[in-house]
């Protein structure tokens, strides 16, 4: 089966949130029986990623954590460890899902131009909302969860076998669902004023390259 390389540099309140959304991710691999590896704080770094991109040859990537345009982050912001025209060269033949602010508008593009297979991203910041106070549980935050389980769909429909079309579409699907409910006039409290959020993340996530890649 096939390789999977996961960053979760964990540094900070909301990357804690994703690494900690995401475990759910690298069960449903294992499942699958899929290669998987994840790198977590300070493991985040240029040269570690740099080194099983090389070595493993992982078919998909899923970046979390913070970036920019033309950039992802790793362990701090200060580290980055994929860059557009230093080392993006290495995503190659991958399909890519970038879980970082802005890294859809240049380095996605980019990278698909170098020979990726497909970049999903998102243009603009990645906004998601939650409540500090479930820090030491973040599944439990249902303020969080509006985005984030949208956002993880899309890894989770890959590892089982979607193709990169219909796992962005069922990621979409998972926004409209949460955006519905949180604009309801029944809405839960925790959910009020969130919707602009989820729209927001909705129309910013993006395909770039081959829609019908599958992971095998």
């Amino acid at each position: 089966m096939a390789k999977i390389l996961m960053t979760n540099p964990a540094h900070d309140d909301i990357t804690e949130y994703l690494r900690a959304w995401s475990q759910s991710i690298k069960s449903s691999a294992e499942k699958k029986g899929h290669k998987f590896l994840e790198l977590e704080a300070k493991k985040v770094k240029k040269e570690n990623v740099e080194k099983f991109l090389k070595k493993q040859n992982p078919k998909f990537v899923i970046f979390h954590g913070h970036g920019g345009k033309d950039c992802i982050c790793g362990f701090g912001k200060e580290e980055i460890i994929v860059k557009k025209n230093l080392n993006d060269h290495l995503l190659k033949n991958k399909i890519i899902y970038s879980v970082t602010c802005e890294s859809a508008s240049e380095l996605g593009t980019s990278v698909i131009k170098k020979g990726g297979i497909a970049f999903v991203g998102f243009k603009e910041e990645v906004w998601c909302p939650f409540d500090p106070s479930y820090m030491s549980d973040p599944l439990k935050d249902e303020i969080a969860r509006c985005n984030l389980e949208p956002i993880m769909l899309f890894s989770q429909s890959v590892v089982k076998g979607n193709t990169v079309e219909e796992a962005y579409q069922k990621s979409q699907n998972c926004f409209k669902r949460w955006l519905d409910r949180c604009q309801r006039s029944d809405a839960p409290y925790e959910l009020q004023g969130l919707a602009v959020f989820i729209h927001w993340n909705m129309i910013n996530q993006e395909i770039i390259g081959d829609k019908t890649a599958v992971l095998k």
